[in-house]
């Protein structure tokens, strides 16, 4: 064998190739034994091409100069020999061309299976054969059964070929859509491993993408992911039917908050007019909620969040505009001192029950009364004696900006004030033992600045 391999390449020596000048210590070595290739193992994806390396070897890792024949081509391969490969080159003066017997063959792996799947070939070279192993990759596959699912409608990916669903174990397959910078995760209503059925999140659009698929054919290799050849549009939703239903009471009064096809979730909000309303309480069937909407707005759409699809209550939506509009009173203005025209709160019996009146911290008139800040007047009506606990509290403005409260609880008179807090706390609350009667509620914007809501509460 070792004698036939070397007679050819001393024939293509004196033909002018220079393939055995650095062959004498084959003889040292040993006579081959393996086909080396390189890569043993490939991974392509169906449509694409890949090179393949093959050397005919000894037990000392020699190469030996040889060609080899190719045979037993599996399904969706075609071994292509790559005639203008040079490891060495033969001079033919004035160009160079390439011998046939190297020291190192090259082949091109193209891969046409477009379900994936495990093929190989055979190179052979004096008795001596090798076969890599060729794994190839599907091509994108997949479908959404719906591209313009309506809300709530169920969307149904089935497997491609030779490909499975993570339908067990710590980490299952979830499907998501990716729409601007947003992630839209849909929620999994069946999974098993050829199907995976779910309920895409309102605004969700474009192809899918798929975690955790697993090749069959190569089950020990990392998940895959696949995206979808076709892509869903779903509708963002809009509160249809006018939400708002305006209680008695006056502009401080708690108005329902219903949609229909809507869910009130607990952590439900609502702004109006970029300022954010106080939600009292969320009705326990969850169709409703009880909140304080801003004073003095005009033509306003209200825009709810925690909120959920009647199909969908699994999903917390954000951001939904409501399609109509809301106007609200302006709160009383006060003036620069206590007037007839402050809002009434009335503390209640017995001591300890709260009384909570939230108020938008608007009209707030000149402060003619030394607290530091335009100041706004209320009312308060105390009924019996004992020692009431008064807490100004807000909220942030739709920028963020905390700002800065101080309040005092004076006599009917002005002339003493009971409770005076005239700090930067956040609330400022105060307690003194009060006799029944009327008084007087002075609240300074110290800051001067915008906030949200205004919460004074009485107990």
């Amino acid at each position: 064998m070792k004698e036939l391999i070397r007679g050819v390449a001393c024939l293509a020596l004196a033909l002018g190739a220079t393939a055995c000048e650095d062959d004498p210590s084959i003889d040292f070595g040993g006579s081959p034994t393996l086909v080396q290739l390189s890569p043993n193992v490939m991974f392509i994806t169906s449509g694409n091409t890949k090179e393949l390396l093959a050397r005919l070897v000894n037990d000392r890792n020699q190469s030996v100069p040889t060609s080899f024949t190719v045979s037993n081509v599996g399904a969706g391969l075609n071994v292509i020999f790559d005639t203008l490969f040079r490891p060495q080159q033969t001079i033919k003066d004035p160009v160079l061309t390439s011998p046939l017997i190297k020291t190192q063959q090259r082949y091109f792996i193209e891969a046409n299976l477009p379900v994936g799947g495990q093929s190989t070939f055979t190179l052979t070279s004096g008795g001596i054969s090798g076969s890599p192993t060729i794994n190839i990759e599907p091509t994108r596959t997949g479908a959404l059964s719906a591209t313009a699912p309506a809300l709530g409608e169920e969307v149904t990916i089935a497997a491609p070929p030779s490909q499975s669903f993570a339908a067990s174990g710590d980490t299952l397959t979830t499907v998501f859509f990716v729409v601007g910078t947003d992630t839209l995760r849909a929620v999994i209503t069946e999974l098993t491993t050829s199907s995976v059925s779910f309920l895409p999140l309102p605004g969700s659009a474009g192809p899918a993408f798929v975690t955790r698929i697993t090749l069959n054919f190569a089950p020990t290799l990392a998940p895959r992911r696949l995206e979808t050849l076709n892509a869903i549009t779903t509708p963002v939703p809009v509160v249809a039917s006018a939400p708002l239903v305006v209680a008695a009471g006056g502009v401080h009064a708690p108005r329902t908050v219903s949609a229909a096809g809507f869910k009130f979730l607990p952590n439900f909000s609502m702004t109006v007019g970029g300022v954010e309303a106080y939600v009292v309480s969320v009705a326990a069937d969850s169709n409703s909620a009880q909140v304080i909407v801003p004073a003095a707005v005009t033509a306003e759409a209200p825009v709810l969040s925690g909120i959920a699809l009647n199909i969908l209550t699994a999903v917390s939506l954000s951001g939904i505009p409501s399609s109509n509009t809301l106007t609200t009173a302006t709160t009383p203005y006060n003036g620069s001192a206590a007037d007839g025209n402050a809002l009434v709160i009335n503390a209640l019996d017995p001591l300890g029950t709260q009384f909570v009146v939230f108020d938008t911290p608007i009209n707030f008139g000149p402060d003619n009364f030394g607290l530091g800040g335009p100041t706004k007047w209320y009312r308060l009506v105390v009924p019996s004696a004992g020692v009431r606990t008064v807490t100004v509290d807000w909220t942030d403005d739709a920028a963020g900006d905390t700002g800065d409260f101080d309040f005092e609880v004076c006599n009917d008179a002005l002339t003493a004030c009971p409770i005076s807090r005239l700090t930067g706390a956040h609330p400022e609350f105060g307690s003194a033992n009060l006799a029944a009667g009327n008084y007087w509620i002075a609240v300074a914007n110290f800051a001067n600045g915008p906030v949200g809501m205004l919460k004074i509460t009485i107990e």
